[in-house]
């Protein structure tokens, strides 16, 4: 379509190379390159408020005013909490103006400048483009900035979805990171050399030249990966700063008040506490309610429909409510039945990948990082079945590589003994399923069996059949051996699959 359609048109609020990237192959001669040089914002004060207690109570305090403004988030769980805290504390006069939108609300939005008028809006990155809250009079804004998610071009995008602003208000205490690559260049070759190493990927971005040797296709698929990997990596450095950089190059005028304060812990408590038992409420009343159907109970439908969990079984209900009440914690179930699965299940389930996507966006797919943590088990003759003894403890430079990009968040050094491989083994585990998968220590990894059993029964429900695990799994827990078969995606949840 870019290549060969008549005329293309490309809008953006923040323009990178990944846009010239993408537009490289039309002709450069009938280009036409239109920069808005009009800063909507400029003289706008933006406050980048260091305590965290000022800051909500500064979101209280406006409130029980009835100052209307709007709150976005890079986290959902956050903005919820902050939207809870900031409605019990309002005038219950007041409260029916809290607006609260997230991926797990029914909420959507037809027209802002309506909906949002005279509201609280509080928001998760479920809004961070396509929505404009043009008004009149001018209101205060504010952001929040965990760290989570979306990118400071992302949190800039949730922080001007008002188009009238009084004052702009940000908080965000994030610690600084060393970058992982040095340039662009650096990135391509340590993806290439990763695709390379993996030999699970063979189509797309892949060929074999006339020596029989795997190379990479540098093209705009691989080249937009490896750029936005690269910004992705310079943001993650600092988030705030970046943040900043972006607010001042729109005409923002920045500020910073106070001294780096977390929420006090009992601030912190009570949130939690009361988010909880606004989720109680709403399970207790799902379970007691004749009408299940009701759109409020739309995401916990969801969540027991994708786990096959018997709707008129309170009994069975209770005893998971904490995994239908919690869709990071559906993905840990996930990824805890994901390991137990055989290689054979992995490598089909790898192969419709290859089929359905591209070979660097599998990098990081769950599956990938298991058939890594498999080969790290062939190649060392360890594995988490039986006491770990490693036949060999030097770990190939290439393939500690491949493990370093696949496994974006290790740190871990490349092992030197034995003990630190099997560290490095359970640290991988962990990383590619939950924490409480197994526990490593005294030089070994152990599977925490009873929390393993407790998935599988889950898992039951939706695997009638108990097909497609491995072995070894087979072995231990009592469960037949059998091709895998198809079931829901995770994606309806808004989980990686």
């Amino acid at each position: 379509l870019i290549k060969n359609a008549k005329k293309v048109i490309v809008s953006d609020a923040i323009i990178n190379d990944g846009v010239f990237e993408l537009l490289k192959h039309r002709d450069h001669t009938t280009r036409v390159f239109v920069q808005n040089s009009f800063k909507k914002f400029a003289g706008v004060p933006a406050v980048r408020m260091r305590d965290e207690n000022e800051f909500l109570q500064k979101l209280k305090d406006q409130c029980s005013s009835d100052s209307p403004f709007l709150f976005g988030c890079d986290s959902a769980s956050i903005a919820t909490k902050f939207y809870h805290a900031c409605k019990d504390s309002t005038p219950s006069n007041l409260r029916d103006k809290f607006l609260l939108i997230t991926a797990d609300t029914l909420y959507r939005v037809t027209d802002a400048s309506e909906d949002f008028k005279n509201k609280f809006v509080f928001y998760s990155p479920k809004i961070t483009f396509g929505v404009d809250f043009s008004i009149d009079t001018p209101q205060d804004m504010f952001i929040y900035i965990g760290g989570n998610s979306i990118q400071p071009s992302g949190c800039y995008q949730q922080a001007t979805r008002c188009r009238n602003i009084r004052t702009l208000y940000y908080y965000g205490e994030i610690w600084q990171q060393e970058a992982r690559y040095s340039s662009l260049d650096e990135v391509k070759e340590v993806i290439e050399e990763a695709v390379k190493t993996s030999k699970a990927f063979k189509t797309t971005c892949t060929y074999v030249d006339e020596f029989d040797q795997l190379q990479v296709v540098r093209n705009t698929f691989f080249n937009l990966y490896c750029y936005n990997e690269y910004v992705k990596d310079v943001y993650e450095t600092n988030k705030v700063k970046h943040f900043e950089l972006i607010l001042e190059k729109n005409g923002f005028v920045l500020s910073s008040q106070g001294t780096p304060t977390k929420l006090a812990k009992a601030t912190r408590t009570q949130q939690s506490q009361l988010a909880d038992e606004i989720s109680d409420e709403l399970f207790a009343e799902y379970l007691a309610s004749e009408a299940k159907l009701d759109p409020k109970f739309q995401t916990i439908n969801k969540t027991v429909e994708y786990l096959k969990l018997p709707k008129s079984n309170p009994e069975v209900l209770t005893r998971f409510k904490d995994v239908v009440m919690n869709k990071w914690a559906v993905r840990d179930h996930d990824s805890v039945i994901r390991f137990l699965k055989s290689g054979d299940v992995i490598d089909h389930k790898l192969m419709n990948l290859d089929f359905r996507g591209m070979d660097v966006k599998n990098l990081s797919n769950g599956y990938h990082r298991l058939k890594v943590i498999r080969q790290l088990e062939v190649d060392h003759g360890i594995s988490v079945w039986e006491p770990q003894s490693p036949t060999k403890v030097e770990m190939d430079d290439k393939f500690y590589k491949l493990v370093k990009t696949v496994f974006h968040k290790t740190k871990r050094a490349k092992p030197t003994n034995a003990q630190e491989l099997i560290e490095f083994y359970g640290g991988l585990i962990k990383s590619a399923t939950c924490r409480k998968l197994v526990n490593v220590s005294g030089g070994q990894v152990k599977l925490n069996t009873a929390f393993v059993q407790e998935h599988l029964f889950l898992n039951s429900f939706k695997n009638t059949k108990q097909t497609g695990f491995s072995e070894e799994a087979a072995e231990m827990f009592g469960i037949e051996v059998d091709v895998r078969e198809a079931g829901l995606s995770g994606a309806d949840l808004g989980l990686d699959d």
